[in-house]
């Protein structure tokens, strides 16, 4: 059926109303001055609206749906553009996939408007955020998340310390971590982690305390061995001790055995005292009256034996901080390798959720990422957690500049 001036209806089915209007598609329609529908089952309703894709829809002035199942609404709307198939995307080396409702072909699209003619959709009803969902995701559904990133990202900057800023772009930058002059993570707990070796006449016993921990005694060996000291003119090896004939004086030097039965006198006594005093070195002082005065941590102990008790006690608080310090790196690395980075879907919210283990430490993960609904940009916050230390938390945000 043609009605109008010049208008044509060719094909079996076809309606063509208005001057110069034609459908010859098989069951199409062109309703307008000029308008055409030359698909299969096309409708244009509009002046000079041209639906030229079979089951395509054109509606408005000027409008073109020029792809198979496309719909173009509104003046110069067109469909130009073919749609795409993404079921995944990359960003920064990273794969985000499993994206819902991929399209059958380049038709499948609805189209608003053109290059520059573009239209805001309004009044759009909150979509549904799944991991199937396909819905539209209205203004107010972002704002809500913008707030609360923005708020996490702020509460973040007093949280991390120090010269931490939150930047215009959300991207949080620091540096100096913990004053040990790197600016990573990864970095700082390097540079401050401590290791303790055991050294000839050291033993270092490990022992496992009910909660999972591990005390270190640090103690020196029951018997110890020396090849040789030197210490000024006296040398003490396996061949005896030569006081260099500085102290001892006029007298032959006496056999030095549990059986021996030489004399000694006085001054090879005194002697005696000022080698013990070189074989202890600094820090250390005798007397003839009282004996040895060992200074340890800025104390003053007479005797060997509370000399070392007290470098035990020094031994045994260094290992308990040195300890803790690892609990608390362990449980930062495990930490950061929890935090599994969210897919990359647009317009939707996504999670990830981690967890992972080093050395005697588990760490906790969760991270949630919401992608524009052009997919050119996403903000991320994540959320770490340890069996040690405190938890963390972390907020990025990527875009496409071009």
């Amino acid at each position: 059926m043609a009605l109008g001036t010049n208008s044509t209806a060719y094909a079996n089915n076809t309606i063509a109303i208005g001057q110069e209007a034609g459908a010859t598609g098989v069951n199409a329609i062109a309703l307008g001055t000029n308008s055409t529908a030359n698909g299969i089952a096309g409708v244009s309703l509009g002046q000079a609206s041209s639906a030229v894709g079979n089951n395509s829809v054109a509606i408005g002035q000027n409008s073109l749906a020029n792809r198979t199942n496309a719909i173009a609404l509104g003046a110069n709307a067109t469909t130009t553009t073919g749609a795409t198939q993404v079921a995944s995307v990359t960003q920064k080396n990273i794969t985000f996939g499993n994206f819902a409702g991929q399209v059958s072909d380049a038709g499948m699209q609805v189209s608003v408007g053109s290059a520059g003619a573009e239209r805001q959709l309004k009044n759009v009803g909150s979509g549904s955020i799944s991991a199937t969902s396909t819905d539209a995701i209205n203004g107010s559904q972002l704002y809500a998340t913008n707030n609360a990133l923005g708020n996490t990202a702020n509460s973040l900057v007093p949280i991390i310390g120090g010269n931490t800023v939150l930047n215009p772009d959300g991207s949080i930058s620091t540096g100096n971590i913990g004053n040990t002059g790197k600016n990573s993570i990864h970095e700082a707990i390097a540079a401050a982690k401590t290791k303790v070796s055991q050294g000839k006449n050291i033993k270092v016993t490990p022992t496992i305390n009910s909660d999972g921990s591990t005390t270190y005694e640090v103690a020196t060996q029951d018997d110890v061995t020396f090849n040789s000291i030197n210490v000024g003119p006296v040398t003490i090896n396996q061949a005896g001790i030569n006081a260099g004939n500085t102290k001892i004086i006029n007298i032959s030097k006496g056999d030095i055995s549990s059986t021996s039965k030489d004399a000694v006198n006085g001054s090879q006594l005194h002697n005696v005292g000022d080698t013990i005093y070189n074989i202890i070195g600094a820090g250390a002082d005798f007397d003839a009256g009282q004996g040895p005065t060992f200074i340890v941590t800025e104390n003053s102990y007479y005797t060997i034996g509370d000399a070392i008790d007290a470098l035990d006690r020094e031994d045994k608080r260094l290992d308990k901080d040195l300890e803790k310090a690892s609990k608390w790196a362990n449980a930062g690395i495990a930490s950061a390798m929890a935090l599994e980075p969210a897919p990359h879907l647009a317009g939707k919210w996504t999670y990830a959720i981690g967890a992972a283990h080093h050395s005697s430490e588990t760490g906790f993960g969760t991270n949630l990422r919401k992608t524009a609904d052009n997919g050119r940009w996403s903000m991320t916050i994540g959320v770490t957690g340890a069996t040690a230390g405190l938890p963390g938390v972390r907020f990025g945000m990527s875009g496409v500049i071009n």
